[in-house]
């Protein structure tokens, strides 16, 4: 842990090798913190807001699966986390765990892969 606090404020001292990125991390450093913490926020509102609202999508996704096939799935785990990236691609972080662009997991397209995605372990 303390190798990564050498990267972070107030001094960025592990970037001292190079000057010209240390300035900018150092001059945004404020604006990226307040961009993540606002992000962080919203997700933790998100995620209370779907808590009590049931299953959610997922839950939802796995019951519609069950309808189709015509019995209850399997146990499965599987391990979804959801990041603020540009990127549009699902993609595998090892066993049954998935990184998930927001703007897919916002979108109709998750629901189409997680379809298949139960479909094959149920």
């Amino acid at each position: 842990m303390a190798d990564l606090n050498r990267v972070g404020p107030p001094d960025f001292e592990g970037l001292a090798g190079y000057p010209a990125l240390r300035h900018v991390v150092s001059t945004r450093w404020g604006e990226a913190n307040a961009w993540h913490s606002a992000c962080k926020r919203a997700g933790i509102e998100a995620f209370r807001a779907a808590r009590a609202q049931g299953p959610g999508r997922e839950g939802a996704v796995v019951r519609a699966v069950e309808a189709e096939i015509g019995h209850k799935a399997g146990p499965f785990s599987l391990r979804i986390i959801v990041l603020p990236v540009l990127d549009q691609q699902i993609r595998s972080a090892g066993t049954a765990t998935y990184l998930v662009p927001e703007l897919v997991h916002a979108s109709g397209a998750y629901d189409v892969w997680l379809r298949e995605l139960v479909r094959k372990l149920a």
